[in-house]
Formats: structure tokens, sequence, C-alpha cells
């Protein structure tokens, strides 16, 4: 029967990471697992993960990183040949069950670099980075320039070369910033840069619809047969025109009849965007016919909608009194 045997454990530690090199054996070809975590030996519940290799060997070796340093770990070791069946254990080498000390760190200062370079930014973004003398996490505050409201940005693993990026930002912006990286090693102190500054790119998106969105009607009245030009006109939210903004026109109620030259269009540089109606009848009682056509501008989830209402005198009939119902 095919057995695991000769397991052992080299570890090392450099700039606040420490790394496992778990080696065994095996007497046929077959597959390697690594399982790992704090404490001397595995209870069920305190395994941090796993290491596997699906390469059929004989003479193994896995590297396990991430580890703490100065700290007591546990890795059980595991093979299986080509068909999946697991190997046994060496009488030698029970369980495959090995336990470590990870080496404590070397303190190298616990310095960052004077300055971080900047990505060139977007308008919505920008990259954060710069390297520390020894392993950290890095963070970084930043806040539009003049203002006092502050953000944060951070990593969530320590590292020696920190890159933090910074979303939701506001094109065409100046930003004020500050970097620091917090140690591994709780005897270095975090260390803060001077403050430093970049400026977003102008913002490319198209508008944002959901601005302003005015309709008119010209004229305010018509008569049957007549057409009446609806224009609607939609802005920014600084009030700039916004161009090339899809627009829809859609019949409404109302006892005034008529068509739509077109149901659809874009706004042009001007922000406008028109359809005519034509009136074709009035129906129902009363001095004045009306029709409302509803105005939708953008595309979901920003859209915008607005009515417009078209009058119609309604013709007194001869004799006086009210048109009847269906009156053309």
């Amino acid at each position: 029967m095919a057995v695991i045997s000769n397991g052992s454990v080299t570890s090392s530690t450099s700039n606040g990471v420490s790394t496992a090199v778990v080696t065994w054996q095996t007497d046929e070809a077959a597959d390697s697992t690594v399982a790992y975590g704090p404490g001397s030996a595995p209870d069920g519940s305190n395994q941090a993960g796993v290491v596997r290799d699906s390469n059929q060997v004989t003479a193994h070796s896995e590297t396990v990183t991430g580890l703490e340093p100065g700290a007591t770990f546990w890795v059980q070791v595991s093979s299986a040949d080509a068909f999946g069946t697991p190997l046994s254990y060496d009488p030698g080498f029970p369980n495959g069950v090995l336990s470590f000390q990870t080496p404590a760190d070397v303190n190298n200062g616990g310095t960052q670099s004077a300055a971080a370079s900047v990505a060139t930014p977007s308008a919505t973004a920008a990259t954060i980075a710069w390297t520390s003398s020894d392993a950290g996490f890095g963070s970084v505050n930043y806040w539009v320039d003049g203002t006092s409201t502050q953000l944060n940005a951070a990593e969530s693993s320590p590292t020696l070369s920190h890159s933090v990026a910074l979303s939701d930002l506001v094109g065409a912006t100046k930003y004020d910033f500050q970097f620091s990286t917090a140690f591994v090693d709780a005897a270095l102190p975090t260390a803060v840069s001077s403050q430093a500054s970049f400026t977003t790119a102008a913002d490319q998106t198209p508008p944002d619809p959901t601005g302003r969105l005015g309709v008119c009607v010209d004229p305010q009245r018509i008569g049957v047969g007549q057409t009446a030009t609806v224009t609607a006109q939609v802005l920014q939210r600084n009030g700039q025109p916004a161009a090339g903004v899809p627009v829809h026109f859609i019949n409404g109620a109302g006892n005034l009849h008529g068509t739509l030259s077109q149901t659809q269009g874009v706004t042009d540089a001007a922000g406008h965007c028109s359809t005519a109606f034509t009136a074709t009848g009035i129906s129902g009682f009363g001095r004045l016919a009306v029709h409302q056509v509803q105005v939708v501008a953008g595309t979901a989830p920003h859209l915008k909608a607005r009515p417009a209402i078209i009058f119609a005198a309604v013709p007194r009939p001869v004799g006086g009194g009210h048109p009847g119902p269906g009156h053309r």
C-alpha cells in the first residue's frame, strides 16, 4: 500500500509576512494537498486555508504564505493517486500533521516613500501608489480642495508596494490627499505622508438627463385642422443644454384628438427636441378642448417626464347651447 512519509516544514519571515515550505514523500506518484491554520494541531475549527496541486509526483513541496510572524501554526498534508484514492500515512508520520513556529519579523525602520505616484486620473477615479520599508496596510484620506469632509480608501492585506484606488470622484475637480502605512509590526508607529493633490479629468460622460426638462407648446390654442408644436428642452444640472438625450412624445388623454409628427427623437446642441400635433377633431362638452402629450426624456434609470397641454376652442353650434357628444 502506498504511504505518505518524511514530512517537514521550513519557515521564514520577511517584511512582516511569514512563509512556510512544506515537503513530504510518497512511494508512488500522487497529488499534493496542504491544510493549515493557527495553533499546534487542527481541532475542526481552526483551519485557515488549503493549498492544492494536482500534479502527480513522489517528492512533494508546497508553499504556504501570508502567515503571521512569531506565531505557532499547524499543517496537515495529504495525497491521492491518479484514481483519487487517498494514500495512507507512514507510522512515523501519523495523520500527516506538523506544527512549527514562524520567525519574528525584522524591523526595517517603519518608513514609507516621501511622495506617492498618481496615475493620470480619470474623471471619476484615481490610484495612489507608494512603497514602505516594512509590510503594512496602506490607507488614503482624500477630500475636495477647500472642503473639510474626508473620505477614505484602504488595502485589505499587508504589503510593501501599496496601491489604493479612489472611486466616485467628480470630474475636473482638485482633490487633496494624504497616504499612510499601518505596519504589521505593532512596535512601529503608523507612517503618515504630507498633504498632496491631484485634479481629475473633465467628465466626458453623457449629460445626466435628470437635470431639468422644460416643455412648451406654441401656439397655445388651435382649431381643428391646425397644428401645434410641442418642444422639449433638456438641461444638465448646471443649467447647460444636454445634447443627444432621447426624448419620447406620448399621446395622452383629452377631448381634442390628433396625431403627432414624430413620437421620438434626440435633443440637439441647444437641448431641444420637437414634434408637431395636428388636431383632427373635438368631442364632448365645454368651451375648450384639451389634449395632453406626455414628454419623457432620458434612458432608465434617469428618466424625467412632463406633460404638454394643447388647447382648442370649441365652436358654438348654431342656435346656441352646447355641442352634443361626438361633435366634430
